[in-house]
């Protein structure tokens, strides 16, 4: 562009006067604007080093104040630590060479509280406290040891890897190593029943029983969404079971995974269920049915296998009551059949899954009424005749194949006046008569009247 202007004043100046010709353009400005880039570019250098310089600062008083926090250690500790303060500001010194993105990331973890092994996180848990209580029962000399749980919100302090932290429990319970059993040794498996708040899962335990034996166990587990309220339910359980001991007809404790993970309950697998389930799947047909019969585990209950349920029941109550426990809540429902027909009684004081018309909420919780002794109903009192009770409400279940005692009433005070009027349950129709005097002894209004599991 420059050179065509220039070949057309050269051409103009035939025709015209001569003018005077334009001065080159000064270099002046371009030596200004290179100094002021070279000024800046000084400045941003020095900022980058003062602020490598500050960081660098802080990590060599962080150093010195971990040996200063160390002396009074003993002489190798000191010089142990000496080495690793030393390798710390080693490693400082080559980290302040890194870019500012890595200058941005040790800045941000300064802010977190750290020491030489690792991070100290502080965070809320819920530590489980367990403790046992004697409990007497009113107006008699019986007594009984009552785990007692609770739960107590608490402040911790961890020093540990910040991956260490990702099993962490909900809950801090302080393991038994009796009963302790590794969490990578347990298999889950299908559920086998569930409720609001828990479930039941089937499950391979390797070693549980023997070293190298795989064991089929079912599994006691809570949900996600459960409540404080059932975790200490679940405990409460475990530790009575813990307390049992084993017995041949009731469910027995065979380990727990309590920690680093949700509680696991680890007790024996009933192949058949329970009770109740058991006997609606085997009800006789009736003898004017056509119906034939194709499934293999089809089971003929007769009179004599009925009566054995309950023999082997009471065996189990016996044994609970001489280990001065109340069960509370005997029903078909919480009786488990394993697959040789052998009676489990189970459930001892857990909240689960029943039908809400057969219970009633009261200030100790859910409670099956149609089960229940007089004394039970009418002031909330429970001892060992009040088991006696529920047992005679029991046999009248394995002998009717599990049918709903009671059906007419729908609630609690229709069911204390019918006991007051000293109506009972009918005879049923398969029944022996001294298996129904038995019941009627049983269901004795007084509770001293009622026959003893030890008879």
């Amino acid at each position: 562009m420059t050179t065509i202007l220039t070949t057309k004043t050269s051409t103009t100046t035939k025709t015209l006067k001569p003018t005077t010709e334009r001065p080159p353009p000064p270099t002046q400005p371009i030596l200004d604007t290179a100094l002021v880039v070279i000024v800046c570019s000084a400045f941003f250098l020095l900022i980058g080093c003062i602020g490598t310089l500050v960081v660098l600062v802080r990590r060599m008083r962080r150093t010195v104040t971990l040996i200063e926090t160390e002396t009074t250690q003993p002489a190798d500790v000191v010089a142990d630590t000496t080495n690793v303060a030393n390798t710390t500001v080693v490693e400082t010194t080559a980290e302040a060479v890194h870019t500012t993105q890595t200058q941005q990331v040790i800045t941000a973890e300064e802010t977190n509280t750290q020491t030489v092994q690792g991070v100290q996180m502080t965070q809320w848990t819920k530590r489980v406290i367990i403790t046992k209580e004697e409990l007497t029962t009113p107006g008699t000399e019986n007594f009984f040891m009552m785990p007692i749980v609770k739960i107590e919100k608490q402040k911790t302090t961890t020093n540990q890897l910040a991956s260490d932290d990702v099993n962490m429990a909900e809950y801090d319970l302080i393991p038994d190593n009796k009963w302790e059993f590794p969490r990578q040794s347990l298999s889950l498996g299908e559920t086998l029943g569930e409720g609001a708040f828990g479930r039941v899962v089937r499950a391979e335990a390797n070693g549980i029983m023997t070293p190298g034996t795989v064991t089929t166990v079912a599994v006691k587990m809570l949900k996600e969404d459960h409540l404080d309220s059932e975790m200490i339910a679940l405990v409460s359980e475990m530790e009575l079971m813990k307390m049992m001991g084993r017995h041949v007809n009731i469910l027995n404790l065979l380990g727990a995974c309590s920690q680093r993970g949700p509680l696991y309950v680890i007790v024996e697998f009933a192949k058949h269920n329970d009770l109740k389930h058991f006997l609606r799947k085997h009800r006789p047909l009736p003898e004017y049915s056509n119906v034939v019969l194709t499934d293999s585990n089809q089971v003929n209950l007769s009179e004599e296998v009925l009566v054995s349920f309950a023999h082997q029941v009471a065996n189990g109550m016996k044994y609970l009551h001489s280990r001065k426990c109340l069960h509370r809540d005997l029903a078909a429902r919480n009786v488990l059949v394993t697959d040789d027909f052998t009676m489990k009684i189970s459930d001892f004081g857990l909240a689960r899954k029943v039908q809400v018309k057969d219970y009633i909420a009261s200030s100790q919780g859910v409670l099956p009424y149609k089960w229940l002794a007089p004394e039970s109903l009418s002031h909330n009192l429970f001892k060992y005749e009040s088991d006696i009770w529920s047992y005679g409400v029991l046999i009248w279940e394995i002998l009717t194949f599990a049918k709903a005692p009671y059906p007419s009433i729908q609630d609690w005070d229709s069911m204390v006046s019918f006991l007051r009027s000293g109506r009972r349950l009918k005879k049923p129709s398969r029944c022996p008569d001294e298996i129904y005097d038995l019941m009627q002894e049983c269901w004795k209004y007084e509770a001293s009247d009622r026959p003893q599991f030890s008879q």
